[in-house]
């Protein structure tokens, strides 16, 4: 009851001056705000209400456990929200952060809700990259339950030429594809 009245107190607040006022109020505590089960929900709504700039400390405290804040079940919604609302430049970093860690990554029941999100709401270089690295790993990918419904999403999302790219890797080893196709573990 207490994350609905503060999310509702975010909605009524009159101006967004009133609103970052609010939300400042989870400084120092967005990490733990990102992993919680009820306070994920405020979170999400902070980012949601508030201009892209003033939800800057919220891209400053999750920086640095980028990769620990994807792979929770609450956390990586917060990530997916700033992925839709923040500005190019503004989570660059935590994105590189996290693609440095992609493998993990994209094994992740949690953590590849996130890439997911990436591929279709990322800013354009750190969408580039991750492209890059799923039709790399494509076939790899597949033999695993995670990574190939990050597989299934560079195929849905981006352009025909980007899609058409992980295809084609996909297809260089007809084999491998049949038997990741053949599993009970494979996209």
């Amino acid at each position: 009851v207490g994350c609905r009245r503060v999310q509702a107190a975010l909605e009524d607040a009159g101006d967004a001056e009133a609103r970052a006022a609010l939300a400042f109020e989870l400084r120092d505590h967005v990490y733990d705000a990102s992993r919680c089960p009820h306070a994920n929900y405020v979170l999400q709504r902070c980012i949601a209400v508030l201009e892209p700039d003033a939800v800057q400390f919220v891209v400053d405290e999750l920086t640095p456990r980028a990769l620990a804040v994807a792979k929770n079940k609450f956390g990586c919604r917060a990530v997916q929200r700033l992925l839709e609302r923040c500005k190019p430049g503004q989570i660059e970093g935590v994105l590189a952060a996290m693609l440095d860690d992609f493998e993990e990554l994209s094994r992740h029941v949690y953590g590849r809700f996130v890439l997911q999100h990436m591929l279709s709401h990322g800013p354009e270089a750190p969408r580039r990259r991750l492209r890059a690295l799923v039709e790399a790993a494509a076939i790899d990918l597949c033999t695993h339950p995670q990574g190939g419904v990050v597989v299934v999403a560079a195929l849905s999302a981006g352009g025909p030429d980007e899609r058409r790219r992980v295809a084609l890797r996909l297809l260089e080893e007809p084999q491998r594809l049949a038997a990741a196709a053949s599993s009970a573990r494979g996209a």
